[in-house]
C-alpha cells in the first residue's frame, strides 16, 4: 500500500479525509474487491478504511478534534486472503488557525536618521493573542543598507503584540514583510511600507566604468547627473576628487552640455592604470560619487607571416616574407624587424632583412640539417609597441607513399589458400617508385609471407594456416627516404560448405523410428568428413538424434519419437577451417490415433441393474493398446463395481442408481496415445412393473352391496419379464378410506379380498404397487355397489331390471372395447406421468446463471427459490467460473455438461449457462438448457462488444434482462411454481371447476398450481385431468400470479 498524500496539514476542529492505493505487487492492478481489509489509528482508536470505487482508492475521514496540536502519524496496514500484508504510514500536522497584522498603516513616512517602531499582532480567529510566538522579519526592500532594524519585543500587557524597531539610513522607499510562527499553529505574514524624505540622484558615467587610450592623445568623458525621476540636473558642481596613480593625467575644467550631461577633457602622458574618482553634489539632492578606470597604453602595432608554417626538402631555400603594420593595416615603414631567436639554433641560416617598402619585409633562410625550426620574429618602431610572431620551417627528407596497386587497405582469403597484393613505394613530389627498399610486415603466428620485388612494384604473397583477422602493419624504407607504412586488414575465412538432405516429416508419432540423411561438403561437391556434430533443441528437450560418419561427408540419422509436442531441432555440423552448417526441422510428435470399438449398451438403464461394457482400444501405429489407465466421469466412478483389462480390452461393470446423471464417460488414457473414450448417456430409471394379459384387471367392476371382490394379480419387470415377489400391493377406496395389503405368495402372485361399500353407487378403487428400485405403479378402478336384488324383489322389480340392463349393458361394453380401453389407459397413464414430471422438473429449479467465459462476469441471474444469500450466489459464480478455466478442450458447445450434482452447464462460443437444481435435473431440464442456449447464445456470441458493455454496465444488462425473463420462463414452465391469488372475472365460465375451487372458502389464496390440482383431486377430479386443467388454466393466462 502507498498514501495518496504522505503529509496532510489539518486544522483542529475540522474532518479531514485520507486515502492510501492498494495494488498487486505483480500485476500493479488496484486491489478493490470485498475481501480487502485496510486499517489504521486515529486518536488511540482503529479506523476502518472503505473503498472508493470511482477514484481506486480506501478512504478514511479524520476528526482533528478529537486530537491535540502537532504531529501524529496513522500507521496504515492492509490485509487479504493469499496476499502478504503491507504497510505504510501518513502523517498528519493539526495546527490552529491564526491571524497577524501590523498595527498601523500600510505606508509610513519617515525622514533620513530617523526611527519607527512598528506594532504587530498575532492572535487566534477570536483575536486572542498568541504568546511566545516568533516574530521575525523576512525580507525589506529598499536600497541596501539604508533600512536597518532592532530585535523583536513582546509589547508588555498586551497579549501577542510584538513591536520591532526600524532606523532610516538613506532615504527611499522600503517594503518590509515579517513572518510570525509558532508550534501547532498557522505561520502567517504581515507587509507594510517606509518612505523616507529626500530626493534621490543618479550619477552615470555614460563612456562606461572603464576605457583604453594610447598615451599622447585626448580622451573626452562624459557624465550625467539626474534627479530620481530621471531629470537632468543643471549648475552641479562635477569634479574630480582623486586620481590614482597622482600622476600621468591632465584634465580639463568641467563643461556642462545641457540636458544633465558633464564633459572633463583628459590627456595622457604616462603609460599606466588610471582610477578617477568624481563627484556631482547640487544642494537639495543626494550628492554622487563614481569612479571611472582609464587604461593608457603605447600605440600598438602588429607583425604577419604568412604562411605561418611551410615545409621544404633539406636541399631546398625558402624567402620569409613579413608585414609590419598599426591597427587599421597601415603598413609601417623604416620599422626593425629582425630574427629574435631560432630553435634548434643550428642547422638553419636567415639572410639580413631587406625593407620593401609599404611595411612589407623579406628573410631568406637556408637550411643544412632536417628538423623543425621554430623562428621568433620582432618589428619595433619608436611611438609603438613591440610586435612578435612566430613562423615554423619544417624541413624534411623525400616524402614517400606505401600504398596497394588498387589502393585496398584490406583483402581476405579462405583457410590454406594463398592471397597475393602488389605494394608501391612512391615519391610524392613526382610518383615516382622508389626501387631497392625493405618491406617489412610484422609478423604473426600461422601466417607466412614473402616479398619480391618487380618492375611494376613489390609483389607480397600470404600463405595461412589458420583461421583469423589480423590489422597487418606494412613498412617501406631507404636511406634519405621518409619511412612509409601502412595497415593492411587481412581475413583467413573459413571455406564456404553445403549442406544437403532429407530431413524428417513434419508430423512424427509417439514411440516410431524415423531414419534420415544428410551430406557435408565444399562448393565443389567435395564431402567433409570426421565432422563435429552438434544437436540442439530449441523450446522442448527431446530425445538424442543417433547417426553414423559414412567416410564420404554422408551422415545418417536415427530419431525415436518421444513425448508429444511441437520440436525445433537443429543439427550443426562444424569442423576447423570449415564454415559451420546448420540444419533445422520442426516437427511435432502427435499423439498415436486410437480406435475404440464399445460394446453396445441397452436402450434403457434401471437402478440396481448391472450392465457389462466392454471396450477395444486398437492404435493405428503399435497395434492393440495395453497397459492403459481407465478413469471414469464423476456420473459413472461410484457405479463402477468391477473392471478387467487385458489385450486392448477393457472389461467395465457398473450397477448404476436410479436418477438422471446426464452423461457418462470412460477415458482410456496412456501416455503418447490419443485418449480413448466412450460416452453414453446415462439416465437411470426406476424398473417399470408389467403386468401379464391374463392378470390384467379390469377397469370396472360392479357388485351387489356388501359382497367382497376377490382381486389375483402377477406382476413382472418391464426390463426383464421376471416374476416380482416381495413387492408391496395396496389397495384404498378414496370415498370410504377403506384400505388393505394385497397378500403375497411363494408363486409371485397377490391376492386381496376388498369389501363392496354397503352404500349403493359408484366408488374409486386405487391400486398401488411399490417396490424398491421398481417404479410405483398405481391402478384406477371404478367399483359399482348395487342393490341386492333378492330382498328389493317385491317393490323394485322395475328398478332391478334396468339396474339388470344397465349392468348388462356396462358389461358388454367393457367385453367389447377392453382392449381398446387397456390402450386408452397406458395413454392417460404416460400423459399422468408427463403432467408430474413437468411439476417436478419445475419445483427442481433453483435458479439460472449466464456468465462469459472469458472473465466469468455474470451477465444475467435468475433465484426462483429463497433462502440463497448472495454470498452462496457468488460461490456459484466461482465454482462455474473455475469450471470454465479448466474445461476439456475437446469439450463440445451447445451440449449440456455436468459439474456437479446440481449444476448443469451449456458452453457457448462467448458464454456459459448454468442451471442451478436441488437434485439431479431430469433429461427434460437438461433438453430445455441446451435448447434455450441455442435459441439466444448465437445472438451474444456474434456480438462480444454487447458482452462486455454488459458486464461494466448494469443500464446496459437491463436492456436484455426481459429477453433472458421471457425465454427462461418459456423453457422451463416457471408458470407452475408461481403463486396465484384468484382468476380473472372478465373469463367467466371458462373453467367453472377452478373457479368454484377458488371460491370455496376451505381454499386459502394464495396458493399454487400444486395445491389447486390437490384441491381439485380431493374434490373428485381425475388427477390426470386435474393437471391437464390447471396447467391450462395458467397457460391461458386465467390465473392471476402474485
Amino acid at each position: 500500500c502507498s498514501p495518496v498524500v504522505a503529509h496532510i496539514d489539518a486544522e483542529t476542529d475540522a474532518i479531514v479525509t485520507c486515502a492510501i492505493w492498494l495494488r498487486d505487487a505483480d500485476t500493479n492492478d488496484y486491489l478493490l474487491d470485498d475481501q480487502c481489509t485496510v486499517v489504521g489509528n486515529w486518536s488511540g482508536e482503529p479506523i476502518i478504511f472503505q473503498r472508493n470505487l470511482a477514484k481506486s482508492w480506501w478512504e478514511s475521514d479524520l476528526n482533528t478534534s478529537l486530537v491535540v496540536l502537532g504531529n501524529h502519524t496513522i500507521w496504515v496496514n492492509a490485509t487479504r486472503p493469499y496476499y502478504s500484508s503491507s504497510n505504510c504510514t501518513i502523517l498528519v500536522e493539526v495546527t490552529s488557525p491564526s491571524l497577524f497584522s501590523h498595527q498601523g498603516l500600510d505606508y509610513v513616512d519617515a525622514n533620513l536618521g530617523s526611527s519607527y517602531n512598528a506594532v504587530f499582532r498575532y492572535s487566534y480567529t477570536d483575536d486572542t493573542g498568541i504568546a511566545d510566538a516568533l516574530i521575525e522579519v523576512v525580507s525589506i526592500t529598499g536600497p541596501v543598507g539604508g533600512l536597518t532594524y532592532g530585535s523583536t519585543i513582546a509589547v508588555p500587557g498586551q497579549l501577542g503584540n510584538y513591536s520591532i524597531e526600524f532606523q532610516v539610513e538613506i532615504g527611499g522607499s522600503y517594503s518590509v514583510v515579517v513572518r510570525a510562527s509558532k508550534d501547532g499553529h498557522n505561520t502567517e505574514t504581515a507587509s507594510f511600507n517606509i518612505v523616507a524624505s529626500g530626493i534621490g540622484t543618479n550619477f552615470l558615467l555614460l563612456n562606461g566604468s572603464s576605457d583604453v587610450m594610447n598615451v599622447g592623445t585626448d580622451y573626452q568623458l562624459a557624465l550625467q547627473y539626474l534627479n530620481s525621476t530621471g531629470e537632468a540636473l543643471s549648475g552641479a558642481e562635477v569634479v574630480v576628487v582623486d586620481v590614482v596613480p597622482v600622476s600621468g593625467l591632465g584634465f580639463s575644467p568641467t563643461q556642462y552640455q545641457g540636458n544633465g550631461t558633464y564633459t572633463i577633457l583628459i590627456s595622457a602622458h604616462d603609460v599606466g592604470v588610471f582610477s578617477i574618482t568624481l563627484r556631482a553634489n547640487l544642494s537639495g539632492y543626494d550628492p554622487q560619487l563614481a569612479i571611472f578606470t582609464l587604461v593608457v597604453s603605447p600605440q600598438p602595432s602588429i607583425l604577419t607571416v604568412d604562411p605561418f608554417v611551410y615545409s621544404i626538402p633539406v636541399d631546398s631555400n625558402y624567402t620569409l616574407f613579413a608585414e609590419f603594420a598599426n591597427l587599421t593595416h597601415h603598413g609601417l615603414e623604416n620599422a626593425s624587424i629582425s630574427v629574435a631567436s631560432v630553435d634548434p639554433s643550428s642547422g638553419l641560416w636567415f639572410s639580413e632583412t631587406i625593407d620593401l617598402g609599404l611595411g612589407v619585409y623579406s628573410i631568406s633562410l637556408i637550411p643544412s640539417v632536417e628538423g623543425t625550426y621554430n623562428l621568433v620574429l620582432m618589428g619595433a618602431l619608436e611611438n609603438y609597441q613591440n610586435s612578435t610572431t612566430l613562423f615554423t620551417l619544417v624541413v624534411t627528407e623525400v616524402s614517400t607513399n606505401l600504398r596497394t596497386s588498387d589502393d585496398l587497405v584490406s583483402g581476405f582469403t579462405y583457410f590454406t589458400d594463398s592471397f597475393e597484393v602488389l605494394l608501391l613505394y612512391e615519391r610524392t613530389d613526382n610518383d615516382t617508385l622508389v626501387s631497392g627498399a625493405a618491406i617489412e610486415i610484422s609478423a604473426v603466428a600461422g601466417l607466412d609471407y614473402t616479398v619480391t620485388e618487380t618492375p611494376q612494384g613489390y609483389l607480397m604473397i600470404i600463405n595461412s594456416s589458420i583461421l583469423g583477422r589480423w590489422s597487418l602493419s606494412l613498412r617501406a624504407s631507404k636511406a634519405h627516404y621518409r619511412n612509409s607504412s601502412m595497415i593492411f586488414d587481412f581475413e583467413v575465412r573459413e571455406t564456404i560448405t553445403t549442406l544437403s538432405g532429407v530431413g524428417l516429416p513434419t508430423d512424427l508419432y509417439f514411440g516410431v523410428l524415423y531414419d534420415f540423411s544428410q551430406s557435408f561438403g565444399q562448393n565443389d561437391s567435395t564431402g567433409i568428413d570426421n565432422a563435429t556434430i552438434i544437436q540442439t533443441y530449441r523450446g522442448i528437450q527431446g530425445n538424442p538424434i543417433l547417426w553414423i560418419d559414412h567416410d564420404n561427408g554422408t551422415y545418417s540419422f536415427t530419431l525415436t519419437a518421444g513425448d508429444p509436442g511441437y520440436y525445433v531441432v537443429s543439427i550443426e555440423f562444424s569442423k576447423y577451417g570449415y564454415e559451420p552448417a546448420e540444419s533445422s526441422f520442426s516437427f511435432t510428435i502427435l499423439k498415436v490415433p486410437t480406435v475404440v470399438t464399445p460394446s453396445p449398451l441397452p436402450d434403457s438403464l434401471y437402478g440396481s441393474r448391472s450392465y457389462n461394457l466392454d471396450i477395444y482400444v486398437n492404435s493405428t501405429q503399435h497395434g492393440a493398446l495395453e497397459d492403459a489407465v481407465v478413469t471414469y466421469s464423476p456420473s459413472l466412478d461410484s457405479f463402477v463395481i468391477s473392471q478387467s483389462f487385458a489385450n486392448g480390452w477393457y472389461n467395465i461393470t457398473f450397477s448404476p442408481e436410479t436418477g438422471n446423471f446426464s452423461t457418462a464417460v470412460v477415458y482410456v488414457t496412456k501416455h503418447g496415445f490419443e485418449e480413448a473414450r466412450v460416452e453414453f448417456p446415462l439416465f437411470v430409471s426406476s424398473i417399470p412393473f408389467m403386468v401379464p394379459d391374463e392378470y390384467m384387471l379390469n377397469s370396472t367392476y360392479s357388485l351387489l352391496q356388501g359382497d367382497n371382490l376377490h382381486l389375483s394379480l402377477r406382476l413382472i419387470a418391464g426390463d426383464t419379464e421376471e416374476q416380482v415377489s416381495d413387492a408391496i400391493v395396496s389397495f384404498l377406496i378414496l370415498e370410504t378410506g377403506t384400505s388393505g395389503i394385497f397378500e403375497n405368495h411363494t408363486d409371485a402372485s397377490y391376492t386381496a379380498t376388498i369389501p363392496v361399500p354397503s352404500e349403493v353407487g359408484a366408488y374409486s378403487l386405487r391400486i398401488s404397487v411399490k417396490k424398491d428400485s421398481f417404479a410405483d405403479m398405481n391402478y384406477n378402478i371404478i367399483l359399482i355397489s348395487n342393490v341386492d336384488s333378492a330382498a328389493l324383489a317385491a317393490n323394485s322389480l322395475m328398478i332391478g331390471i334396468e339396474v339388470s340392463a344397465l349392468l348388462l349393458g356396462i358389461i358388454s361394453v367393457v367385453y367389447i372395447s377392453r382392449r381398446r380401453l387397456k390402450q386408452k389407459s397406458t395413454l392417460k397413464r404416460a400423459e399422468l406421468l408427463g403432467f408430474r414430471e413437468r411439476f417436478h422438473d419445475a419445483s427442481n429449479i433453483i435458479g439460472l446463471l449466464i456468465i462469459q467465459r472469458s472473465n466469468g462476469l455474470p451477465i444475467y441471474s435468475r433465484i426462483l427459490k429463497g433462502g440463497f444469500e448472495m454470498s452462496m450466489i457468488s460461490g456459484f459464480i466461482s465454482a462455474i467460473s473455475s469450471f470454465a478455466s479448466e474445461m476439456r478442450t475437446e469439450q463440445k458447445l451447445w451440449a449440456a455438461i455436468p459439474i456437479s450434482e446440481i449444476v448443469t452447464a451449456v458452453q457457448t462460443e462467448e458464454l456459459i449457462w448454468a442451471l442451478l437444481t436441488v437434485d439431479i435435473p431430469s433429461r427434460a431440464l437438461i433438453k430445455n438448457l441446451e435448447e434455450m442456449s441455442l435459441q439466444i447464445g448465437p445472438k451474444f456470441d456474434s456480438k462480444p462488444d454487447i458482452l462486455s458493455a454488459m458486464s461494466r454496465s448494469p443500464d446496459v444488462a437491463l436492456d436484455y434482462e426481459s429477453e433472458f425473463d421471457y425465454s427462461f420462463e418459456t423453457h422451463f414452465d416457471i408458470l407452475l411454481i408461481l403463486n396465484y391469488l384468484s382468476y380473472d372475472e372478465n373469463q367467466p365460465g371458462q373453467y367453472p371447476l377452478i373457479e368454484e375451487a377458488i371460491d370455496s372458502p376451505e381454499f386459502e389464496s394464495p396458493f399454487s398450481a400444486n395445491e389447486l390440482v390437490a384441491y381439485l383431486v380431493a374434490s373428485g377430479l381425475e388427477e390426470r385431468r386435474s393437471y391437464a386443467l390447471a396447467i391450462k388454466a395458467i397457460e391461458a393466462g386465467f390465473l392471476i400470479p402474485e
